[in-house]
């Protein structure tokens, strides 16, 4: 069986409250280390991401975040 991914746009993410807007996003994507994923074009106004490759994003980032928070309760 073949599994349709999940496409996400801006305001998805933003009701998400992954990202609270469209600059902050825009610098995530151009960061050098663990950019956020890269749009994919729908149409020539419209992109989306793919839900798994937010969710493996977000993942890694409170993986990398939470030793720095477990310092700091020390």
């Amino acid at each position: 069986m073949t599994q349709v991914a999940r496409l996400l746009r801006f305001a998805d993410l933003k009701k998400s409250q992954i990202v609270p807007n469209r600059t902050t996003l825009a610098r995530w994507m151009q960061r050098a280390d663990d950019p956020f994923p890269a749009a994919l074009q729908l149409g020539m106004n419209s992109i989306a991401w793919r839900e798994s490759d937010v969710a493996a994003w977000l993942e890694r980032r409170s993986q990398r975040t939470q030793p720095a928070e477990e310092c700091r309760a020390s």
